[in-house]
């Protein structure tokens, strides 16, 4: 894991952690092979896969008065799962189980206390797969967009 998690990102990663076995790495924050255009093969090792990324967006998206003393922030937040192999159907496979596995275990953070205090699923998981060839490999790209609630305490 690298970076600083904040607490929505360290509830979800303690969420999905557990539960998705099979991933190899676990990070917060999204690598930048992601976004710069470069070959996908040149930010992700062999070993490392399949990896689960999470990352909050930089600010609360909405944010209103919960009670007296509380504000209640809406957050997104990105959960991205990568996987390779050689095989293009094998990492098809592979990836619609994970992402299901990662979608499903998102969903039971609707429920009060599994993502902590004050922390909950409230919003729609919208999920999406990619297929991408890079050299001789295959990379599965599945990427979940969820948001949360965050319930915070604000000063006098």
């Amino acid at each position: 894991m690298s970076g600083q998690a904040t607490p929505v990102e360290q509830a979800i990663l303690g969420l999905l952690q557990p539960v998705l076995k099979t991933c190899n790495t676990f990070e917060i924050g999204l690598r930048p092979v992601l976004f710069s255009g470069d070959k996908i093969s040149k930010g992700f090792r062999p070993e490392e896969m399949p990896v689960c990324q999470i990352e909050e967006g930089v600010n609360p998206d909405r944010s209103r008065p919960f009670t007296t003393g509380e504000m209640r922030h809406f957050v997104s937040v990105t959960v991205m799962l990568v996987l390779s192999s050689l095989d293009e159907k094998e990492v098809r496979f592979q990836m619609l189980a994970l992402q299901r596995q990662a979608h499903d275990t998102l969903n039971g953070g609707r429920r009060s206390g599994v993502l902590g205090v004050d922390i909950w699923v409230t919003g729609d998981i919208v999920a999406s797969l990619s297929m991408v060839q890079d050299n001789e490999r295959f990379f599965g790209l599945a990427q979940l967009q969820v948001e949360i609630t965050q319930v915070v305490q604000i000063g006098d």
